[in-house]
């Protein structure tokens, strides 16, 4: 049993002491101010700005367990088709292009004030094909996944790469179990 650590025991009232947490407060992000901070910015694949709240919790969240990001694509540019652990919520702002969904690579295409709802391990891929800028909000549990450990993101004909503060550990194709093999070597123990 070396593999186990020790652990403190705490009093029920020290946890929940432990627990508080400092009152939020409203947060702002004038559009004039994400306009300029985008402008600054190359734009990226997985997004150019993340909206944090000024809340003291640590990390990149706008409310508990959510995250935002601001998202350009710049004519004839694309994201690579990848899927992931967690859900997004896309809104479009401003531009037109397409989302791209499934192995089949569905085509929809995209204008302004459209919604998008992904959910956990939908392939996607974007792309802007006109000459104007396609500028996405997004929503995402991104954080509560992280905070999980059950961060993971795909490619199409890669391996599986689980993210963590640590540098990321990839699962191979080759090294997935069945959930039940996992258990009969935990009760072995």
């Amino acid at each position: 049993m070396d593999a186990l650590q020790q652990h403190n025991l705490l009093r029920f009232a020290d946890y929940l002491e432990r627990e508080k947490k400092p009152k939020e407060i409203p947060a702002h992000w004038p559009a004039t101010q994400l306009a300029a901070c985008l402008a600054d910015v190359e734009p990226l694949q997985r997004g150019a700005l993340a909206l944090v709240s000024n809340r003291a919790a640590p990390g990149a969240e706008i409310a508990p367990g959510i995250s935002m990001t601001v998202q350009t694509l710049r004519p004839g540019q694309g994201t690579a088709p990848h899927s992931h652990s967690f859900w997004h919520i896309y809104i479009v702002t401003s531009g037109r292009g397409h989302v791209y969904l499934g192995a089949d690579q569905d085509k929809q295409a995209l204008a302004p004030n459209d919604v998008l709802y992904l959910p956990p391990w939908s392939e996607h891929r974007f792309e802007c094909d006109t000459a104007e800028d396609l500028i996405l909000y997004t929503l995402q549990n991104l954080p509560q996944l992280a905070a999980l450990g059950a961060l993971v993101r795909q490619e199409p004909d890669s391996d599986m790469t689980v993210m963590f503060k640590t540098p990321p550990a990839v699962v191979r194709k080759s090294q997935t179990t069945d959930i039940t093999d996992h258990s009969t070597a935990l009760s072995d123990s």
